[in-house]
């Protein structure tokens, strides 16, 4: 196997002998290679046959999240255990030999998600779902159709303060379709280090589901956390907001743009459509897409599942559409 080139967030793998080509990550024509890493966390990884099998395009995550270019880069240099996973799926890919390619590489196109065809990337984004499987069913039906490959739930998909009914549909349906994503203020317990009461509560694919949430999420030029980035993930006190004041989104959003340089930070945690840049409020409240213009920064609040929204993360037309996935209530 020759690397010949790296880039734009994709290999190429090409079988000299048969004129056959392998394009991405290896990931198995289903779902379900997987490697444990204890430091890490769980590599897995996905491919789809393309042109009648003369193409297989392969993606690789990392506890359920694409991983961009430049990490595989990265890791192939740094990680022994992830050079082990990568080589050992190169190994059972069907081609006699191979040779690596890729577009040719620029500043921008390290930073591309390894799910990404051509640049592009659809992502749904979920939030709040709060055991409301319904609302989820019918969310993730809207990213079926409209070929969303990689879904995003941004905090609090159950809830350990209500009643169980519908936590285990709601992490069934998530786990089935891949989704990745970050931990809330209320599902913080069922995330971190469940006690006994809660593990004997919750069925274990919902401890599964909750255990690979992360406290934040950085994909490309999107970060995703319950709340502002400035807040604490790992703080519960910081995940609710336990204030007298009256809630001040501006304040919170020019917080989250010093704490980090992400382009687009996007959370949930609000129950509403939201959005700024670090000059101020858009005027935005979820009633038509959101463009974003390329030269500014945002901090966008994503309305809950469970008051019947979800939302379409287009990063090559750089906008968000919200979308109704349940009942017709303002935002």
């Amino acid at each position: 196997m020759i690397p010949e080139e790296v880039a734009d967030g994709k290999f190429a793998f090409h079988d000299s002998q048969s004129d056959r080509m392998a394009s991405g990550c290896r990931s198995g024509a289903r779902r379900g290679e997987q490697f444990s890493c204890g430091r890490t966390g769980m590599w897995t990884s996905r491919s789809e046959q393309l042109s009648s099998g003369r193409v297989i395009k392969f993606v690789i995550e990392l506890d359920a999240v694409p991983i961009s270019f430049a990490e595989v880069l990265r890791r192939c240099q740094t990680d022994e255990e992830f050079r082990s996973f990568f080589v050992a799926l190169l190994a059972d890919s069907p081609f006699s030999a191979f040779r690596w390619e890729t577009p040719p590489i620029t500043t921008a196109t390290p930073r591309r998600n390894t799910a990404a065809t051509g640049g592009r990337m659809l992502i749904g984004l979920v939030t709040d779902v709060h055991n409301h499987a319904g609302e989820l069913a019918q969310a993730l039906a809207i990213f079926r159709d409209r070929g969303v490959k990689q879904v995003i739930t941004i905090g609090d998909t159950c809830d350990a303060f209500a009643r169980v009914d519908g936590a285990t549909e709601v992490a069934a349906m998530l786990d089935e379709c891949g989704a990745g994503g970050v931990w809330g203020n209320h599902d913080f317990t069922l995330a971190r280090d469940a006690s006994a009461a809660v593990r004997d509560r919750y069925p274990p694919i919902v401890l599964s589901i909750l255990g690979r949430m992360q406290p934040r999420l950085i994909i490309g030029d999107c970060h995703f956390s319950h709340k502002e980035s400035s807040a604490d993930p790992h703080d519960v006190a910081q995940l609710w907001d336990i204030s007298d004041r009256p809630l001040d989104l501006m304040e919170r959003a020019r917080l989250a743009f010093a704490a980090v340089d992400s382009r687009w930070q996007f959370v949930g945690h609000y129950h509403r459509w939201w959005a700024a840049t670090p000059a101020g409020p858009i005027g935005w409240s979820g009633g038509e897409v959101l463009r974003f213009e390329p030269s500014q920064r945002y901090f966008v609040v994503i309305a809950a599942v469970c008051d019947g929204w979800c939302g379409i993360l287009d990063t090559d037309l750089a906008q968000v559409e919200p979308l109704r996935c349940g009942r017709a209530e303002n935002p």
